[in-house]
């Protein structure tokens, strides 16, 4: 397919405007396949992508195109310029509009009782007692779209009809949780803290979770829903969208499980009511399979494995609509004390400050020997950052708890004086020093960024006390002064970096950060030490993101301070607005502001002091997949008016950053190693937005080979059947399409889908899936093995059930 055909289906990356605005830093996060997670108070807005669609043929689609064109030419009687005009809006839909969806977290909370299934799953006694009801379809989830009086946009319904109406509500929603003396005798506002996407191929269809922190204490975890269980399927109607595929519909999600507070988890004492203070993922292991750490109030690190099993259930709805069931099995494997060697101290001492962070957990990259996988995971405490080594002993069987081994001491801390909202983040990649092999990263203190560079096998080059000290002894009782003199008072908010290119290593990771505030006084509300150059552009050797450039515009406008005053007076009351817009012809001149003297008027004018009028706050930076395009939010502020307004005029604005596409193709053997573990969905966005090499079966005719997908095309042992294949309807010869890619049709034109694994005509309901990123269909492999049962064992090897054949994307249905 040529490129301009394809590229020119690509939807642009307009600003999202927000009616909300955050109450946490880090208030992004982009999953693995493009989906956008953006926090609010009380809520998560989910934007899911759209992708051009690619599977009609050129010349077919030209031809349709002309003729669309010359008939609505006939009858259409308006300029060309119109014309164009309407052209260019049909296909010019912006990137998130289509199914988009929101959580609401503050309420209605999630009850203990959705995680009964996680207790028998495993086979243990639910510690709450048999609710006798389903539970978490009844009570887990509000879209906020009903119709009524309720606050959050439900039907005001009490508590007894939200969570099911069962006696025992008063006893499960017994709010507070941990050891604080506030935390534990009664619940915050549940407003979000923090969010994260899970690694890809853990939820249904082999997509990623997302799990949210609230200030109650606990984590719920949200995703699609088994197929049948609520919505309408997963394939939500985009027909606004001209060119994109049909998208995923948000009304499938339900809450999955939680962890935190009453919601224990298998493993756990259930007698203990923990409030969970922060939480990471770990990096990908298997699909199903994955790990998360959180730390509780108590300093405490907990892990806990996750699986998610999906099975269809064997005659329960017609064979076009099979309902499947979806087992969790969540279970505690490790728990740790993360004080590190600095006391707490005392609130009445003089030199005591305020510890903490949301964000206090990562880890590291996965390295893998025989019969393992080690990693680092990093915690923070008093003015400490420890690095925890944790080893998984594989292969880890489906359906086992995993053995999980955590050292009994740090394999490397370092002592910083830490503020508030400390954060660590790894590079991806290992590196070989001499006879270690080591992880890097960066240290957010609050205000400052440090590197680091830690073993993860072989000697400690670095020395480090794990000793219990005083802060004064390591001398990180107070901030001192960067190399050169400078001191920052911009707290950071969010940092990422950069994906590393072992063939050229840097001297540190490079990354790119955001500040909290943002004004024309300041210039270090953003930072970067890495070339952010539009490799389209040979002149553009320090190009900044789009979303840079234009807060850095507005952030240099001028205006007179007195026009700007009166028209932000004005703006609540539309008598005084005309009166400063037009100046009323029958006032006199002083009452109008306007003198005798036109020159007179002029002079006093160009007197006013001119003022900069805006300022912004910055919420959350993230970048997507393949590290390319970013996404930042910020809210906009007045610089000489304080704000006074409620929750209902909160306004916010996630802007975006992107590449555009080079004249020169790049392949993927000139991108980064982390670049080749990118999912299909994944690949694709950085082939819109990041610059990237084209993705096989998409905008590349050949199969794929990354290890995402299909190692390669099943399609040879399927040729005589392809061949050999008939009508059900006529009886005729069936024969793929050569004017339609994607499409099979027989001699008396009877068309039906082609199953990109094996090149089969579809022809019956129910028995495939639809990729989400190519559009493709791909039979089951059930429907392949009744087709081919002498091929069964070499279908096992070469198919994968959960995949698409054609370019490894993830289904929709």
């Amino acid at each position: 397919m040529k490129a301009s055909k394809v590229e020119a289906k690509i939807p642009p990356l307009n600003d999202i405007p927000l009616n909300t605005r955050p109450l946490c830093k880090r208030a992004l996060a982009w999953s693995s396949d493009g989906e956008l997670a953006v926090a609010a108070d009380d809520s998560v807005h989910i934007f899911v992508p759209l992708f051009p669609d690619t599977t009609n043929d050129d010349d077919q689609e030209s031809e349709n195109e002309t003729n669309a064109d010359s008939s609505d030419d006939e009858n259409d009687l308006r300029p060309d310029f119109l014309r164009q005009k309407r052209d260019k809006v049909v296909k010019g839909q912006a990137q998130f509009a289509g199914q988009n969806g929101q959580i609401l977290t503050a309420f209605p909370r999630v009850d203990p009782r959705a995680n009964e299934e996680v207790w028998r799953a495993v086979g243990e006694e639910f510690p709450w007692g048999d609710s006798g009801r389903g539970a978490k379809e009844d009570i887990v989830m509000d879209h906020g779209d009903g119709e009524g009086d309720g606050e959050f946009g439900g039907d005001g319904a009490d508590d007894d009809e939200v969570y099911g109406g069962d006696e025992r509500v008063d006893d499960l929603l017994v709010f507070g949780a941990g050891k604080g003396a506030i935390s534990r005798a009664g619940s915050g506002l549940n407003h979000v803290v923090a969010l994260a996407w899970s690694p890809s191929g853990l939820g249904r269809n082999r997509r990623p979770i997302l799990a949210v922190l609230t200030s109650a204490g606990y984590i719920g975890f949200y995703g699609d829903g088994p197929a049948g269980a609520q919505g309408s399927g997963g394939l939500g109607s985009v027909g606004q969208n001209e060119g994109m595929l049909k998208q995923r519909d948000m009304t499938t999600w339900i809450t999955l499980f939680g962890a935190g507070e009453k919601l224990v988890v298998p493993g756990q004492d259930t007698n203990v009511i923990e409030k969970i203070c922060s939480f990471a993922w770990a990096r990908e292991i298997a699909p199903g399979q994955a790990l998360l750490a959180y730390t509780n109030d108590d300093q405490e690190v907990a892990i806990i494995s996750i699986q998610s099993e999906y099975t269809a259930i064997e005659d329960s709805q017609s064979q076009s609509d099979r309902a499947e069931r979806m087992t969790w099995r969540v279970y505690e494997v490790a728990r740790f004390s993360a004080k590190g060697p600095h006391p707490r101290g005392n609130i009445w001492d003089t030199d005591w400050t305020p510890s903490g962070s949301a964000f206090g957990l990562r880890w590291s990259p996965w390295l893998s020997p025989e019969g393992s996988r080690s990693c680092l995971l990093s915690y923070v405490a008093k003015n400490y950052i420890g690095f925890r080594k944790i080893t998984v002993k594989t292969p880890w069987s489906p359906g086992t708890v995993p053995e999980v081994t955590v050292e009994e001491t740090d394999s490397y801390g370092d002592c910083h004086f830490l503020s508030t909202d400390s954060f660590v983040e790894f590079e991806d990649a290992i590196w070989t020093k001499r006879d270690a092999k080591t992880v890097r990263g960066l240290i957010s203190t609050g205000f400052d960024v440090r590197p680091f560079e830690v073993s993860i096998a072989g000697p400690q080059h670095h020395p480090f006390t794990a000793e219990p000290h005083r802060t004064k002894d390591c001398d990180t009782t107070y901030r001192h002064l960067e190399e050169g003199g400078k001191l920052s008072t911009n707290p950071v908010v969010d940092l990422f970096i950069h994906p590393p290119n072992l063939a050229t290593p840097t001297e540190t990771p490079t990354f790119t950060l955001v500040r909290l505030a943002a004004t024309s006084s300041n210039g270090d509300w953003y930072q970067t030490n890495s070339l952010l150059a539009d490799i389209s552009s040979t002149k553009a050797r320090d190009a900044k993101p789009q979303w840079v450039v234009d807060m850095a515009h507005k952030l240099s406008v001028l205006v007179p301070a007195d026009a700007h005053m009166r028209h932000h007076v004005g703006e609540d009351d539309d008598d005084d607005a005309e009166s400063v817009g037009s100046g009323d012809a029958n006032k006199d001149d002083g009452e109008a502001g306007m003198s005798a003297d036109g020159e007179e008027d002029i002079e006093n004018a160009v007197q006013q002091p001119e003022v900069h009028p805006h300022r912004f706050f910055l919420h959350g930076l993230a970048a997507a997949p393949g590290g390319k395009a970013t996404a930042v939010l910020v809210s906009t502020h007045s610089t000489q008016t304080p704000e006074r307004t409620g929750w209902w005029g909160l306004r916010s604005t996630v802007m975006f950053g992107y590449l555009n596409r080079p004249k020169k193709r790049p392949t993927s053997d000139q991108q980064p190693p982390a670049f080749h573990r990118l999912t299909t969905e994944g690949r694709l966005w950085h082939w819109m937005y990041g610059a990237g090499p084209d993705v096989p079966g998409i905008t590349a005719s050949d199969h794929p080979t990354n290890g995402s997908a299909i190692m390669s095309s099943p399609r040879d042992m399927f040729t005589d059947l392809v061949e050999s294949q008939t009508c059900d309807f006529c009886g005729t010869a069936l024969a793929p399409s050569a004017g339609n890619r994607g499409m099979s049709i027989c001699q008396q034109g009877h068309y039906f889908s082609t199953c990109g694994a094996s090149g089969l005509a579809i022809q019956a309901p129910g028995i495939s899936h639809t990729c989400g990123a190519c559009g493709a269909r791909t039979l089951k492999v059930e429907e392949l093995l009744r087709r081919a049962p002498g091929l069964q064992e070499r279908i096992g090897e070469a198919v994968r059930g959960d995949v698409c054949g054609n370019c490894g994307g993830k289904f929709v249905d």
